[in-house]
């Protein structure tokens, strides 16, 4: 047994912050949410969605409600998030007149990861440049709210959010272990076989390496059996047989000869 502070990696006896989940093996979870506020406020605050002839463009995250949620078990990341997320945007229709409003994603969520979000584009006054605006954004403007949060689910799908911790680093290493080895073992093999493949120093060293290589191999087989077995192996013709062993046939020669 290790003592405290010897380095011997065969036993974890230092202080460590993962020594009673070790590799991640037992379920761990990471609330996201503060992260997922400030990353949505990154990606969706400063975004173009028209720009010509109407111009239109997002001017910050409003809201952020739900939960966001990073597990682990046996080093696997599993996202669990479901969010309702609202933007503000303002611009300009083609003739000068400005109207804003609210851009709102009603339910992006972990089930639907691999799907674009509804947009849906919210008025409070309903005038005339308002309604031309959203017709613009929902025609034309949808792509630059997809595009950022499918950059927000990749994201938080890969464990961005617990890359500085622990856990973080477990999946990482989780993720190159089999690479890792696999490099190890093609190395530990070209090694072997460019030994294996070295000729010999001199003809005669090579001759003496045939030389000893000969060895003598014998082998004793033990047949334990009782007496009168082995004397009716060798005396007593077996029935079905086409005739008798020569072994029998020899002694009963010889019997018949002493007899005369």
């Amino acid at each position: 047994m290790a003592k405290f502070d010897e380095s011997d990696p065969r036993w974890i006896v230092q202080a460590r912050e993962d020594g009673t989940n070790v590799n991640q093996w037992h379920w761990s979870e990471k609330d996201c949410s503060e992260w997922s506020k400030q990353r949505l406020g990154q990606l969706l605050g400063d975004l173009t969605l028209l720009s010509g002839p109407a111009t239109a463009k997002t001017t910050g995250l409003q809201s952020v409600e739900g939960d966001s949620i990073l597990n682990i078990r046996k080093a696997k990341l599993i996202a669990s998030y479901e969010l309702h997320i609202k933007v503000k945007w303002e611009g300009k229709t083609a003739d000068g007149q400005q109207g804003s409003g609210l851009i709102e994603l009603p339910y992006v969520a972990d089930e639907n990861h691999d799907e674009d979000p509804e947009v849906r584009v919210l008025l409070p006054d309903e005038n005339a440049a308002a309604q031309q605006l959203k017709a613009e954004i929902l025609a034309k403007g949808k792509e630059p709210i997809h595009q950022a949060i499918r950059t927000y689910v990749q994201e938080l799908r890969s464990g961005k959010p617990g890359n500085s911790s622990s856990a973080g680093n477990a999946a990482a290493a989780a993720a190159n272990g089999s690479g890792s080895s696999g490099g190890t073992a093609a190395a530990a093999g070209a090694t072997g076989r460019s030994a294996a493949a070295q000729p010999g120093s001199s003809g005669s060293g090579s001759t003496a390496a045939k030389k000893s290589s000969k060895r003598s191999v014998s082998l004793t087989e033990k047949f334990y059996a009782r007496r009168q077995d082995i004397y009716d192996c060798f005396t007593v013709q077996a029935s079905g047989a086409v005739g008798p062993c020569s072994c029998s046939a020899s002694w009963q020669t010889a019997a018949a000869a002493e007899t005369v």
